[in-house]
């Protein structure tokens, strides 16, 4: 399995772990340019938000930083329905 696989399923995973805690929306952002993971996110349903323009500091360089969101349930729970996935062994 090559890593943007790997990247793929592990994403997956983890927003259907999100949707069963009751999260509704999830964010992603990623310094650009990163086609990468711009495509990863756009693939997986995200749609582009905008740019914060040099804000990411990798490697003492100024990048700008691209944020994405994706709503991963129709509505949203109220605060006290979340529940945990996790446990204990």
């Amino acid at each position: 399995m090559t890593s943007r696989f790997a990247a793929a399923a592990d994403s997956a995973a983890l927003l259907e772990i999100l949707a069963l805690q009751g999260v509704k929306t999830v964010y992603g952002g990623g310094t650009v340019p990163n086609e990468k993971s711009g495509g990863l996110h756009q693939a997986m349903g995200f749609r582009r938000l905008g740019t914060y323009r040099s804000t990411g500091f990798p490697c003492d360089w100024r990048r700008d930083v691209a944020w994405f969101e994706k709503n991963i349930a129709p509505s949203a729970p109220s605060v006290g329905s979340r529940r945990s996935v996790w446990r204990p062994s």
